[in-house]
């Protein structure tokens, strides 16, 4: 099937949505009521103000806020100029996002009043990274609130004229950093083009209208909530109920209270909604559709759920360098629990083996796709672009296989890859930092299996001769370098690591515990 995009880019899209649907309600927070034709008109003027200070077409400006209607004026406001969204991740420690700022060069950074004191540090470890940009030269809004040399929302959308430019559909929108397998983060380039024809094959997949209302408890840094949840409420005109962060008992109520039809979540998330649900709250019977994604979702939280919620949840797959969703199990069914189900419309995935030819069905080889949703690259990484990108497809690093019905089942990560509630986690990220301590003389990382978390990294580290490694003082390391999910729970000290014949770490043997 083909899908296509009504729009070539974002702005026209917003536009033709504020005109068609301008009176209903596209953005919901709290008591607060945002319509679609508010959210245009707001981020034409925002945008506005943008540009009276500088912000030019191709120019970065970094957004770090949780899930507010401020956050989407902005982003949209961003899109109307021509210029790209960064959009941070807030798990990460000031060093991560330093590093961050450091190589995405922005002219402007963007964050909730209550982030300030963390932005403060963010820029005094992006100069240290090598960004040479004064920060006198940055320009600083704040949102939901005022700070000493910020301007704020207010005063960008009343300083400036109502303004759209004309926006290339190739240009790059949306930029989310996550770590590569050498531990350097990369900027992942989405285009309008890519994000909108997301928008469209979620939206047309799910058969979504403006009557729909989707649950948003996912960060906006997510690509699962900018390039799924957001964009599909753009195609089809629906609202979007907006949580600044996830907790059960609050995401029980608003599905409850506002009769949402639609979430996407991570495994974590369906697990800690169906615990709080078993405690005493209740089921809401409003939703339609439940997605899953980021991490294998458990048997026995999908049986769970569909039992105390009366709907499947449609475990798929996706990732940044796709703007999000690839495949899903179809709504309209048939479902096949423990598979990631077939590729979305207007998509195309396929199993190949070494030479990048197809294997045949059942066998396992290397998860590709190819589509109009595909990234445009990373950000000044033309190898590792070229890398992942080959011949039309993109290489995901996943190793999967196909049945006979072309259902599509994940089985292991060419890149050993470790999901921690639906976040990424690069062992060598992780080992980088424990190995400069003084009594370390080799580590290994490795995810195990956890409950509630899918997965959580432990570490096994060989002490240097005449050393003692004190475990409570490498994870206070790990602490301060690292976002807290990629911290070890555990630090084994073992006398010696499993090693190929390359010297390399087998991280298979670590997992088994043979050690």
């Amino acid at each position: 099937m083909t899908i296509r995009a009504e729009d070539a880019a974002l702005p026209e899209a917003l536009t033709r949505r504020a005109r068609e649907d301008g009176k209903r309600p596209a953005l919901l927070w709290r008591d607060r009521v945002l319509t679609w034709g508010e959210l245009e008109d707001g981020a034409a003027r925002v945008a506005g103000g943008l540009g009276s200070r500088g912000v030019e077409v191709g120019d970065i400006v970094a957004l770090a806020s949780p899930n507010l209607p401020e956050l989407l004026v902005l982003y949209f406001a961003v899109q109307k100029l021509g210029a790209t969204a960064l959009l941070l991740n807030l798990m990460l420690s000031p060093a991560e996002l330093g590093q961050i700022l450091a190589d995405a060069r922005p002219c402007a950074v963007a964050y909730a009043a209550p982030l300030g004191p963390l932005v403060s540090r963010v820029l005094g470890a992006r100069a240290s990274a090598g960004d040479g940009r004064p920060d006198a030269d940055l320009l600083r809004i704040v949102l939901g609130g005022t700070a000493p040399g910020a301007v704020t929302l207010t005063e960008l959308a009343g300083g400036g004229k109502a303004t759209e430019r004309a926006v290339d559909p190739e240009s790059t929108s949306t930029l989310l950093y996550k770590a590569g397998a050498d531990g350097v983060p990369r900027g992942v380039m989405l285009t309008h083009g890519s994000l909108l024809h997301q928008g469209a094959m979620g939206s047309i997949g799910l058969e979504m209208t403006p009557a729909d209302r989707t649950l948003l408890v996912l960060p906006n840094y997510h690509v699962f909530a900018i390039g799924v949840a957001v964009q599909t409420m753009l195609h089809s005109g629906g609202s979007l109920l907006l949580m600044e962060r996830f907790e059960p008992e609050g995401a029980l109520r608003a599905l409850e209270e506002h009769r949402a039809t639609i979430l996407y979540g991570v495994p974590t998330m369906y697990a800690m909604m169906l615990r709080q649900a078993t405690q005493g709250q209740a089921f809401p019977d409003s939703l339609r559709v439940a997605i899953c994604g980021a991490a294998p979702l458990p048997v026995e939280v999908a049986e769970r759920f569909r039992a105390g919620f009366g709907v499947e949840i449609l475990e798929g797959y996706g990732l940044t360098e796709a703007s999000g969703a690839t495949a899903v199990n179809p709504w309209y069914g048939p479902v096949k629990p423990g598979t990631i189900g077939i590729a979305i419309p207007g998509n195309e995935m396929r199993v190949v083996g070494e030479a990048g030819r197809a294997v045949p069905v059942g066998e396992r080889g290397e998860l590709v796709v190819r589509g109009p949703n595909v990234m445009k690259g990373y950000l000044r990484r033309p190898d590792a672009t070229a890398a992942a990108l080959r011949d039309g497809w993109l290489h995901t690093g996943d190793i999967g296989s196909v049945d006979g019905d072309g259902y599509f089942t994940v089985h292991a990560r060419k890149n050993d890859l470790i999901i921690v509630g639906g976040e990424n986690v690069y062992p060598s990220e992780v080992e980088a930092v424990l190995r400069e301590h003084p009594s370390v003389r080799e580590v290994g990382v490795v995810g195990v299996r956890h409950g509630l978390m899918g997965e959580v990294p432990e570490a096994f580290v060989v002490e240097r001769a005449g050393a003692h490694v004190d475990a409570g003082e490498l994870v206070a390391v790990a602490r301060e370098r690292l976002a807290k999910f990629k911290v070890p729970r555990t630090i084994h000290v073992v006398k010696e690591l499993p090693l190929d014949d390359a010297g390399r770490v087998v991280r298979s043997a670590l997992a088994s515990g043979t050690r």
